[in-house]
């Protein structure tokens, strides 16, 4: 059975959702926004009174996270109902819904030594320049223009106000040269996300900086730290810096999406 999940249905969605990457993406989307939102549906698929998947809609993207329990075919037409740009989940539940994967990449977790130079937290005259470095450098990370942007901003800012989120950066000459966020925290652990140095700057150890400057302070908190690589220059930057592959990443696209 699928219904709408209601804060009834918290304890067993944070159970389901504690220790892996997408589990992190859901329950912070839950823990800002909460069950009652215009831009967020959570769903919960049952079998008996246990919580088999749950489903977050956040806009016109999805983030599902599914356990072997779970009815695939139900799932899978029931997903099939939505209208979404991309759809996030592991590798594994993405093969066993017959989804046409768009794409595939590597989830991390911190593993190393973080202890580094503390970088200055994201200032509130830095969130414009962070974000267009970020577009300029990860193409395909954040999309760019002003709609966008502000979209970003209100998300963020939203999230830092209530400790599920935050960004670090680097200066050179007055101008940010790196820049580190944090897309998604909970309670337990968080997503790095928006990594990105100045190319004219780099291998000084600037990006390194960065990352490590974040993860510093998620440890403080006794926090995992997760990242998804998305290439392969990105897979041996955070293999360097103490990451280890954990598990892989599905995005389906859906084509006739407008």
């Amino acid at each position: 059975m699928l219904k709408r999940a209601t804060a009834e249905d918290l304890a067993q969605i944070k159970e389901l959702c504690g220790n892996c990457m997408i589990g992190t993406k859901i329950l912070c989307f839950i823990s800002a926004y909460g069950f009652e939102r215009d831009f967020l549906e959570v769903w919960v698929m049952l079998d008996g009174e246990v919580i088999t998947a749950v489903m977050t809609k956040f806009y016109d993207d999805i983030s599902l996270l599914m356990t072997d329990e779970a009815d695939t075919q139900q799932l899978s037409s029931f997903l099939g109902m939505f209208f979404f740009k991309t759809l996030t989940c592991s590798y594994d539940a993405a093969k066993a819904l017959n989804f046409n994967i768009s794409s595939v990449k590597n989830g991390y977790v911190f593993i190393g030594d973080y202890d580094c130079a503390v970088c200055g937290s994201l200032e509130e005259d830095d969130y414009k320049p962070a974000y267009d470095l970020i577009c300029k450098e990860i193409p395909g990370s954040f999309s760019a223009g002003r709609e966008a942007y502000l979209s970003f901003l209100s998300d963020f800012t939203f999230r830092q106000r209530r400790n599920l989120a935050r960004g670090v950066c680097t200066h050179t000459d007055g101008k940010i040269s790196s820049v580190a966020l944090t897309s998604s925290e909970t309670e337990n652990a968080a997503i790095i996300s928006g990594v990105a140095c100045d190319r004219s700057l780099q291998k000084k150890g600037l990006g390194k900086q960065s990352v490590l400057s974040v993860v510093n302070s998620l440890k403080k908190e006794n926090k995992a730290v997760y990242v998804i690589a998305l290439n392969e220059k990105a897979e041996g930057f955070y293999e360097h810096i103490g990451f280890k592959q954990t598990e892989k990443i599905a995005f389906v696209e859906r084509k006739n999406y407008v």
